[in-house]
């Protein structure tokens, strides 16, 4: 399987019917105060399993689907869910995409399923900011990092846009995987998403006034500050990089570096497989020198932004990472050339600006990729709260109807939504008193369109005159459209 980068995630999402999100669970143990979904340790979860495969089969049979992202809540709590669908998916073909906080690796003991999971996907989008830092140890998304470059996944480290929170990332990556880190990583500032618990969000913590738990929990969780080395914490101002002697000290048995790469302990324990899968070799990747648009990428594209020389971090089991060069730390940062800047992409696909975190009033860049959950429900909205049943039913549908992705990548509100954007659907008729109403983003302004009766003629007019603007559709736009 090819590995992706962020910008060819996201440019794969651009394009109706090319990307999708299969939304594993509700259930996520870390309770950050910014969740967008507002997901919870004893949320909703895969019980009917036999819908789950109805929902797979039709991942795995939509032919021009080719990136399937996977989120939650926490994916990697739903072991059966998340092992079955990355078989399944890549199976046919599809590149798999977990997004994850990386909670699993904590402790330093990381399953043989979870690398299974790792070197079946094509790209880890791993989240790191204060809020997470509130609620977890540094050391998770370190042991996460460098367990996912030791199986030749790329990582999309995904941050918060401000506070300084990227150059905290780039600490963690060069603690995690040393000075090469952008050989195996890149970062991606991103804006808070006011959805889900962020809506009326605690102040977000800074290095001057640092977090000490969540909303769904006032204080951390009992003993997780104590065991938190406030020395080695990266949003500390005074955060220093361990020197070179202490993060090539061989581990012990009791090292996370050492004892993710032991067998799991009987909790985590499951039947291996009789032919088990081998680890797939991460193409060569050499420091990226810049980010294409969003738009100028694609996951079939024969080159690879950002990816290079040098040889992928994956290694036999029995390696531990401490004592690879390639994931030592010398005294001094590497440059951020696999940095982002701030709101890029976002604006990008929202015609907002950066200063505005993207979430302008133009064009929707994700319209054309729906969010699947795990119990058969659909939502053409990258806010997963309408998969969960919240706002406007409209925007949502049923994984039993017939032809029901092929039918969204040809729904004309969505490509006009994806194309010229808003401003053009309140050009129309049933939208125009929407024009100049008081709005904050463009999820509001779709979301009031979304809830009034289809446009009709005027709508499916508008969007065969636009039909190229969001990127190649399979079928005519308004072929069987319930818009």
């Amino acid at each position: 399987m090819r590995r992706l980068t962020l910008d060819e995630v996201a440019a794969a999402r651009e394009e109706r019917g090319r990307a999708a999100l299969l939304y594993l669970t509700d259930r996520c143990p870390v309770g950050c105060a910014h969740c967008s979904v507002d997901a919870r340790p004893l949320g909703p979860r895969i019980t009917d399993w036999e819908r789950f495969e109805q929902v797979l089969d039709l991942l795995c049979a939509e032919e021009p689907l080719s990136v399937v992202g996977v989120s939650g809540g926490e994916p990697f709590v739903e072991r059966r869910g998340l092992t079955l669908a990355a078989r399944r998916l890549t199976d046919a073909g599809k590149h798999l995409v977990p997004y994850t906080s990386g909670n699993w690796a904590a402790s330093g003991r990381v399953p043989a399923w979870i690398r299974e999971v790792l070197r079946l996907s094509a790209c880890l989008v791993l989240s790191t900011d204060s809020f997470h830092a509130a609620r977890l140890p540094s050391a998770a998304f370190v042991n996460a990092a460098r367990t996912a470059a030791e199986e030749g996944v790329w990582i999309g480290c995904q941050v918060l846009a401000d506070g300084g929170q990227p150059d905290a990332a780039r600490r963690l990556l060069h603690e995690a995987l040393g000075p090469n880190w952008p050989s195996y990583a890149e970062i991606k500032p991103v804006p808070l998403l006011p959805y889900g618990r962020a809506a009326t969000p605690d102040p977000a913590p800074t290095a001057s006034r640092p977090a000490t738990g969540s909303r769904l929990a006032p204080n951390s969780r009992p003993g997780t500050t104590a065991s938190r080395p406030t020395a080695t914490n990266p949003w500390s101002p005074n955060a220093t990089l361990p020197s070179a002697e202490e993060n090539s000290r061989p581990g012990g048995d009791d090292s996370p570096l050492t004892a993710g790469n032991t067998a799991s302990t009987k909790a985590d324990s499951q039947p291996e497989e009789s032919n088990p899968r081998p680890a797939t070799q991460a193409p060569p990747r050499a420091a990226a020198t810049g980010s294409p648009s969003t738009t100028g990428a694609s996951p079939s594209g024969a080159d690879s932004p950002g990816a290079v020389t040098g040889s992928s971090p994956a290694a036999a089991n029995s390696r531990g990472a401490a004592t690879d060069s390639r994931f030592t730390a010398t005294d001094s940062l590497p440059e951020a050339e696999n940095s982002r800047p701030v709101g890029a992409d976002s604006a990008a696909a929202t015609g907002g600006s950066p200063s505005e975190g993207g979430l302008g009033v133009g064009r929707c860049g994700v319209a054309g990729a729906p969010v699947v959950r795990y119990d058969g429900r659909i939502a053409v909205c990258c806010n997963e709260v309408v998969a969960a049943g919240g706002g406007p039913a409209g925007l949502r549908r049923d994984s039993r109807e017939p032809d029901v992705l092929a039918r969204l990548a040809a729904d004309p509100y969505l490509t006009v939504l994806g194309g010229p954007g808003a401003a053009a659907l309140t050009a129309l008729p049933a939208y125009r008193d929407l024009a100049d109403h008081p709005r904050t983003d463009l999820c509001a302004l779709c979301w009031r369109m979304a809830a009034r009766p289809p446009a009709g003629p005027a709508l499916r007019a508008l969007a065969l005159l636009t039909a190229g603007t969001a990127g190649p559709s399979r079928s005519r736009p308004g072929a069987g459209s319930a818009s």
